[in-house]
């Protein structure tokens, strides 16, 4: 029969726990502020095959990171659990947007104009959307795209008016969405 470790209790006694909790708190939101803005600023095309290899590649490099540095005693099969758990709380927390601002900041390449036409447009913002345009490419090659978008260019805006899209191909690969215009029909 297998021995059970004893439970550990995490008690919180002090003001440096408190201050901690709070810190850890504090740099949450700071990293949910910055996730937010760098999926708005640098939006992808697609969530493409290069960005999952980079999150996986992510997510092994910090789990042999902490196989290596924090755990280095103890059972096999807990080391190869909690280095895994903070690979993946990493790559979620960080990797993500960390992947997507990389790939656009580090990409020095040409960018590719596309034309694309608003074909329905969502001005709502909530807590959890921003307003967005879904465009069909004028191009038939181009798949449609939706484009996030600040409210004020969505509510001046209407089905049918163009919008010519700026697309760099990213340095991990992925096209990202470096500038876009509206043109607007004449009415």
């Amino acid at each position: 029969m297998k021995e059970r470790m004893p439970s550990t209790t995490i008690r919180l006694r002090g003001w440096g726990a408190i201050l901690g909790c709070l810190g850890i708190i504090v740099v949450a939101f700071a990293l949910q502020v910055w996730v937010r803005w760098v999926f708005y600023r640098y939006q992808l095309m697609t969530f493409d095959r290069s960005f999952g290899i980079g999150m996986v590649v992510f997510l092994l490099g910090v789990a042999a990171l902490t196989w290596f540095a924090a755990w280095r005693s103890g059972p096999v099969l807990d080391r190869l659990k909690y280095s895994f758990l903070a690979g993946f709380v990493a790559t979620v927390l960080v990797g993500t947007a960390g992947d997507h601002q990389l790939n656009a900041v580090l990409d020095t390449r040409q960018v590719d104009l596309r034309s694309y036409v608003i074909e329905s447009l969502d001005c709502i913002r909530t807590r959890h959307r921003t307003p967005e345009f879904r465009l069909r490419a004028v191009d038939v090659l181009d798949k449609r795209l939706s484009l996030d978008v600040p409210t004020s260019v969505c509510r001046d805006a209407l089905p049918g008016d163009r919008i010519i899209v700026a697309v760099k191909p990213g340095f991990f690969g992925s096209p990202w969405i470096s500038q876009y215009s509206v043109e607007r029909l004449k009415r």
